[in-house]
């Protein structure tokens, strides 16, 4: 018997980018890799993540895995939007399915665990090594934000997916309760 492949996208949404205020980003890491890397406009809440669901994330998904007409996901838990009823209506037409973790749980996403740190973290490295005096306009900024996520080594981000079974066992053990923040 073969035993059919499940591929899971985490997706997150970081409401302020490292450096710059306001910059609102749709990301989602899967297959080793970051898929998507989108600059939201406007609020954010239902509307907005109904129109993710059939718009960027949806192609994103369909790109990575042709073929499929279901996709499993984990996301954000952010009842204004993702869970919200215009955010359900719009996963359940294009064929998302969400698995369901704890409100208040960022230690199980990689997104808050893993990729906004990282991302963070290489920023500013590379502006420790920029000229004295150094002024970055927005575009530049958020083209070299792009850059740096999309960047980011499949082995990490295979890695930091893989760190999701301790994670959950420590939680387990820990009755639900905090978690250590970081890796291993």
């Amino acid at each position: 018997m073969q035993r059919r492949r499940q591929h899971a996208v985490c997706v997150g949404r970081r409401g302020r980018g490292p450096g710059a205020v306001g910059v609102k980003v749709l990301a989602g890491v899967g297959n080793g890799k970051v898929l998507l890397w989108e600059y939201l406009d406007g609020p954010w809440g239902g509307a907005a993540a109904s129109a993710a669901y059939r718009g960027p994330i949806k192609d994103t998904l369909s790109a990575e895995f042709p073929g499929r007409k279901t996709f499993n996901v984990l996301e954000d838990n952010d009842p204004s939007s993702f869970k919200s009823g215009l955010g359900i209506a719009a996963k359940k037409k294009v064929g998302i399915n969400a698995f369901v973790i704890p409100k208040r749980s960022p230690c199980l996403n990689v997104c808050d665990y893993h990729l906004w740190a990282e991302v963070n973290k290489r920023m500013r490295i590379q502006e420790q090594k920029f000229p004295a005096g150094k002024r970055e306009s927005r575009a530049a900024f958020l083209a070299r934000l792009c850059r740096t996520a999309l960047r980011l080594p499949p082995a990490q981000i295979a890695a930091a997916v893989g760190d999701m079974k301790r994670r959950c066992t420590r939680l387990v053990a820990a009755a639900g309760f905090h978690i250590e923040e970081g890796g291993k």
